[in-house]
């Protein structure tokens, strides 16, 4: 089964959110919770809440989205940990396309950068986990 592709997806800062989000970490309206236990505070930072707590996403969660140093380390090492393979196509030299595969289903996303089409295909596929995960335990 294959997910239809789409340019109108997340992207940027509220992309890197929802993947912080899939992978553990948590905003409770006063800080944001790591998942190794590190707590980040929005202290000394003025606005409404929801600008600041993009902020705190910003300078305290990693640029998956953005930083090839910090995106490759981070999607090959869950890939390798759920024994996912994954792959990347282009089309016309300007949209890739970035599936990650699993035994029963892909995860496509497209976008005309590489890290972008990765991390939302890396979003569709822990969705699909946790819907996985949520379903399992009712």
């Amino acid at each position: 089964m294959t997910n239809a592709l789409s340019l109108s997806e997340l992207s940027g800062l509220e992309l890197r959110k929802r993947l912080a989000e899939l992978l553990g970490w948590k905003w409770d309206r006063a800080c944001l919770y790591s998942p190794d236990g590190k707590v980040y505070s929005p202290i000394g930072m003025a606005g409404e809440l929801s600008a600041i707590e993009m902020a705190v996403y910003q300078v305290h969660v990693p640029a998956w989205e953005s930083d090839p140093a910090v995106f490759w380390p981070a999607f090959e090492k869950w890939a390798k940990d759920q024994g996912t393979d994954w792959g990347v196509e282009s089309r016309n030299g300007v949209v890739i396309i970035f599936t990650v595969y699993r035994p029963s289903q892909e995860y496509e996303a497209v976008s005309m950068d590489l890290l972008e089409a990765g991390c939302r295909a890396w979003v569709k596929a822990l969705e699909h986990l946790k819907s996985l995960e949520q379903e399992g335990g009712k």
